[in-house]
């Protein structure tokens, strides 16, 4: 039987390195939270050094991580509204997979049609 924590994160709640270990440790009942969190803690690890070396990490049905080159620009001091130059750089874009989004859309409906049966379609529409 897998171990059964109680302070499970909430809906709103950001979810954290440790939120990720103690869901692997609940999942598996010969695993020590420590030993899970070394794993998750690997697991990020590779993902960084991926991304640090420029590759692309896919994981299927989830999404992909892109390192992307930013050329050098001319930008606005926000303060004086004087052309700055921006020196090029690598950013990391994610892309997610259709069915993240379909699990996001998803979870997004059924909180809006739980929020409509609590309050009603009057006060939803509000």
């Amino acid at each position: 039987m897998p171990h059964n924590h109680k302070n499970k994160p909430s809906s709103n709640h950001t979810l954290t390195r440790d939120d990720l270990a103690r869901a692997v440790y609940d999942r598996f009942d010969d695993l020590s939270f420590a030993t899970a969190r070394r794993l998750v803690d690997s697991i990020l690890e590779e993902m960084l050094a991926s991304l640090a070396s420029g590759k692309t990490m896919k994981l299927h049905k989830f999404g992909a991580f892109v390192v992307r080159n930013k050329n050098e620009r001319i930008g606005r001091n926000l303060r004086t509204g004087e052309a700055a130059l921006v020196k090029p750089k690598k950013v990391v874009v994610f892309k997610a997979s259709p069915n993240l989004k379909a699990a996001v859309n998803g979870a997004l409906r059924r909180r809006l049609v739980s929020n409509i049966a609590e309050v009603g379609p009057e006060k939803a529409a509000d």
